[in-house]
This record gives structure tokens, sequence and C-alpha cells, in this order.
């Protein structure tokens, strides 16, 4: 009797574990730019057991509505995080997390051309403040050096990602 409860007790861990990964990921997610919802929705699909979960399964797992499921996998298809998959003679839609990992590599090019763009809103910042107190324009010119220290290095990376991937890896 106290194996089926400690199996249970493991289970329920488990729930709570992954419920907790689920909101995480999410919330990081987030803050990247994705809506929290789509950010669940991928957190789910890389924890299901199966390859493929049909879009009823995700409302049903998460709580959430079919509409719910239907605007935020739509999001993440578009970026290449998860793909659209159809299982022959079954009418429901399922999904999976795009085997390839491209869709990552496409969602961190996007976060660089983020960071293009908040460089150019500084430079041009710098521009509007070089007449004030030199500590604001030095405020301008720190956080520039950050994001073009950081957009350089992304873009050193994705280069080296392409070229491992080019080697097979």
């Amino acid at each position: 009797m106290a194996r089926s409860v400690d199996a249970a007790n493991i289970e329920v861990i488990m729930k709570e574990q992954e419920s907790r990964f689920i909101d995480n990921l999410s919330i990081l997610l987030e803050g990247m730019g994705e809506s929290r919802m789509a950010g669940r929705i991928f957190a789910a699909l890389m924890l299901a057991e199966s390859s493929e979960t049909s879009s009823s399964e995700l409302a049903r797992t998460l709580g959430i509505s079919s509409g719910s499921v239907s605007m935020a996998t739509r999001g993440l298809v578009a970026r290449g995080l998860i793909e659209r998959v159809v299982v022959p003679g079954d009418r429901k839609i399922y999904f999976r997390v795009n085997p390839d990992a491209n869709g990552v590599g496409e969602f961190i090019i996007e976060a660089g051309k983020q960071m293009r763009k908040i460089q150019e809103l500084l430079d041009w910042g710098e521009k509007l403040v070089k007449d004030k107190d030199p500590s604001v324009l030095r405020r301008f010119e720190g956080m520039r050096e950050v994001f073009e220290f950081f957009r350089n290095e992304l873009d050193s990376m994705m280069a080296r990602w392409e070229e491992h991937k080019r080697k097979g890896g």
C-alpha cells in the first residue's frame, strides 16, 4: 500500500514541477517578446511524451480555450518554433516542437534585429541630448555600448551556429 501512495505522491510532485516549468518558461519567453500563452504552449509541447499533441489536448492540459491555443500556435508556427502536423485519418490539428531547432535560431535572429533597433534609437537619443548635462550623454553611450557588444556577439554566435549546422552538428 505504501508503494502506491509513494507512486501517487511522485506523480503529484512531477505534475507540480511540470506546471512550474511551464510557468517559468512562459514568463521567460514573454520577456523575449512572445505572449505568455505561446510560452505555455511551447513549454507543454517540450514536455509532451508523444511527438505530436492535439490542439484539444493542449487546451485541456493547460486549462485554456481552444481559441487561445489557435492564436498562440499560429504565432509559434510562424516563428518556426513549432510545426503543425497532419495525422493520416485524423481530423484533429496536431503540433510538435520543430525538430531541427531552426525556429530557435530564427527567434534569436529576431532578438538581434530588435537590438539593432534599440541601438538606432539610442544613437538618435544621443543626438537629442548632446547639449544636455554630460551625465545624460554618458547614460546613452553606456547603454548603446552594451547593446552594440551583445549584438556583435549574437551575430558572431549565429555565424558559428550556421557553420555548426553545415558540418552536420
